[in-house]
């Protein structure tokens, strides 16, 4: 479990690497840019109260840092699974991804589902593979332009892909 004084050393260890680069307040504010980090033990009782008040803010805002615990969360849905939960684990979140409403690959397959339909419309309906690989004979052999058996055939072997 993080305490509340080793968070608040990590809050100004983190604060390191602005200093170093100038991005700080006091660089924006008054220009100042080139400044030495202090090191914990160098700063005020002040400075490293007021990084103890940001480290408990974080730890009442956020529960899973104080325990210490990894949650797994849909960025799409915030669905959450907490360690320790029976269904923690990667596999979990690579389950819930396939029925997640929210992930963008529910419209991927919607998509997919009306362009298969349009194809399948157009060639005639609903068809087994079976039947497709026979249209694909029949179209080869049938005394119609290329560019139709072409469009034709295409169509057939998109809707084989997906099936």
């Amino acid at each position: 479990m993080i305490t509340v004084e080793d968070l608040a050393k990590e809050l100004h260890e983190a604060g390191r690497a602005a200093v170093e680069s100038g991005a700080t307040v006091a660089a924006d504010k008054f220009g100042e840019t080139a400044r030495k980090f202090m090191e914990w033990d160098e700063i005020s009782e002040s400075a490293r109260e007021g990084r103890r008040i940001q480290a408990k803010y974080l730890l009442d805002k956020f529960p899973a840092i104080s325990c210490g615990s990894r949650t797994l969360t849909c960025v799409y849905c915030g669905m959450a699974y907490p360690q320790g939960t029976p269904t923690n684990g990667a596999q979990v979140l690579t389950d819930h991804i396939k029925v997640c409403a929210k992930h963008p690959m529910r419209k991927a397959e919607g998509d997919i589902a009306k362009l298969r339909k349009a194809i399948m419309d157009m060639l005639g309906g609903e068809s087994s593979r079976a039947e497709l690989e026979q249209m694909e004979l029949l179209i080869r052999a049938a005394q119609v332009p290329d560019i139709d058996k072409t469009i034709s055939i295409n169509a057939i072997h998109a809707l084989l892909e997906t099936e």
